[in-house]
């Protein structure tokens, strides 16, 4: 929480230790609640997109909520706090490191992150990005342990040079360029 009249109080806190002010904003908040009745979870999902205020969700948002392995390793790798702050730097603030290529459903707010993601480890198995039907349907399939293991090292990899030498981000005119330093590490690795 960050106190606007007194910024020096950010952090974390205990409801107790709030200011009386900020508990009744608290306590005047309007919750809405659900009650589900069924256990098709894949029902519950679409009835939360469904209220997602009504924009519509693109492929990539009903991916990354399903309950299926895939989505479980692409999430899980795209909260990596590195992963993620590159993510931030390369999605969010392309403009301030001068980054062309991000738009549509590659900014970050519409899961451009697990979209990257999704198309890296799709290369990783098949030797191209995949369409958004082929993405559905590697989602929706298994994924063979060594084929994860070697897209998470590659990302890792490159995404920590990034991290390590931040004036690198500089140099990254395309956002594309990131798919071709993927797809570059992957060969000289797949060699040895």
């Amino acid at each position: 929480i960050t106190f606007t009249e007194d910024p020096k109080k950010s952090g974390s806190y205990y409801y107790d230790e709030l200011p009386s002010k900020v508990q009744d904003q608290i306590d005047n908040i309007i919750v809405q609640v659900d009650i589900i009745h069924t256990v098709d979870i894949e029902k519950v999902l679409d009835r939360v997109v469904a209220m997602n205020e009504g924009e519509p969700w693109n492929n990539t948002e009903r991916r990354s909520i399903r309950f299926k392995p895939v989505s479980f390793i692409i999430n899980k790798l795209a909260a990596d706090p590195i992963i993620s702050w590159f993510f931030k730097q390369t999605l969010d603030k392309q403009k301030e490191h001068g980054i062309k290529g991000v738009q549509g459903d590659y900014f970050r707010y519409k899961k451009g992150d697990i979209l990257i993601l999704s198309e890296l480890l799709y290369y990783t198995i098949n030797g191209h990005f995949g369409s958004a039907r082929q993405l559905d349907a590697m989602y929706n399939g298994k994924v063979e342990d060594e084929k994860i293991q070697s897209f998470e090292e590659v990302v890792k990899f490159i995404v920590n040079i990034f991290h390590t030498n931040q004036e690198l981000l500089k140099e990254m005119k395309l956002l594309s360029m990131f798919k071709d330093l993927f797809i570059c590490t992957k060969i000289l690795i797949d060699e040895n």
